[in-house]
């Protein structure tokens, strides 16, 4: 317990972009060391704890970093996280019951519950109009792709979860 407790400080430290991609990590070694759920809710914990103090009437237009940063979510060649790292996340994503707190309560708001409709709507809004920023530039075309994956990726993991009653990472 004093390990996790350890743990947790060191989390409370940690800027969101950090969490993020130590979520990353820990969800990479879940299958391999089952002990990293427990590494799991102590973020969660963490999110729980700082959406209390969170002061309403944010620009909630972009948040900056965005929840998918947040959740340690990157695509493309030159930061992209690989397709079974990002699967990872999205599962997490959908089925997380605490996401991290990068805005006000209204705007948390939006990305619904846990396998809810709404939160993969609101994944899929939000990967979309990323899309479309992107389709400007090029160099983007991995990008592109990775996020359209990605969007079938989500839809067919929660048709399996809210479907067929399956789900998890």
């Amino acid at each position: 317990m004093a390990d996790l407790d350890k743990l947790e400080a060191a989390i409370r430290r940690m800027d969101p972009l950090e969490r993020g991609d130590f979520l990353a990590i820990t969800l990479a070694r879940l299958e391999a060391k089952p002990e990293a759920s427990y590494v799991l809710n102590r973020i969660e914990r963490v999110w729980r704890d700082e959406a209390y103090f969170l002061p309403p009437g944010f620009d909630r237009e972009r948040p900056d970093p965005g929840l998918l940063k947040c959740l340690g979510y990157r695509v493309g060649r030159t930061q992209g996280q690989p397709a079974q790292i990002r699967i990872m996340i999205i599962f997490f994503l959908l089925s997380a019951e605490t996401l991290p707190p990068v805005k006000d309560a209204l705007y948390m708001g939006e990305w619904g519950d846990a396998w809810s409709r709404k939160r993969l709507d609101k994944f899929v809004r939000v990967q979309k109009r990323l899309i479309e920023e992107a389709a400007e530039d090029y160099r983007q075309d991995l990008a592109i792709a990775e996020r359209e994956e990605d969007i079938k990726v989500a839809r067919w993991a929660w048709e399996q979860y809210n479907e067929k009653g399956i789900g998890g990472v």
